[in-house]
């Protein structure tokens, strides 16, 4: 009886979450079209990246809710996590999180990117160095050739580092 409820009371609070988290992101969209999405010389927008953000993270949120209301949404602890305490996993992604803002004007935007990239797979996915390792190095790729080779902009450069 008590897994029951105890099972009810966290698709509630599931559910709570995500309604406010969509009401957030409906906010946000909102104003990310408020901007404009580029600026008279053809160079991005101060809307661009809230448009983008906000329709996929409102798109991402509603699909949730829609199946946590239904019932059919999973918890993510089945298989070999199922034991893992859930604080020391948010304390490391914290940490992650802060070294990454740190590096980020210390190193530049391509070498913080893959060593943020590197550091939360490790956490996430551990023990499997090289396939994090290769996904690290091709995240912070993809960002500087969509930044620097698509988007036309700078890819933020570190104090010491020129690239």
């Amino acid at each position: 009886m008590t897994s029951a409820r105890t099972n009810v009371a966290s698709a509630r609070a599931e559910a709570t979450f995500l309604g406010a988290m969509a009401l957030v992101l409906a906010w946000y969209t909102w104003h990310g079209f408020q901007l404009a999405w580029s600026t008279p010389s053809s160079a991005i927008g101060p809307g661009l990246f809230p448009r983008s953000i906000g329709v996929a993270g409102l798109a991402m949120t509603l699909v949730l809710l829609a199946r946590t209301l239904a019932g059919r949404a999973t918890s993510g602890e089945d298989g070999a996590g199922a034991n893992r305490h859930w604080l020391p996993l948010v304390a490391a992604l914290v940490g992650v999180y802060v070294c990454f803002v740190m590096l980020f004007f210390v190193l530049g935007a391509f070498l913080a990117t893959g060593l943020f990239s590197m550091g939360l797979l490790s956490v996430i996915n551990p023990g499997r160095h090289l396939l994090n390792a290769v996904q690290s190095a091709g995240l912070a790729g993809i960002l500087l050739l969509l930044f620097d080779g698509l988007l036309g902009t700078n890819f933020p450069s570190g104090m010491f580092l020129p690239f």
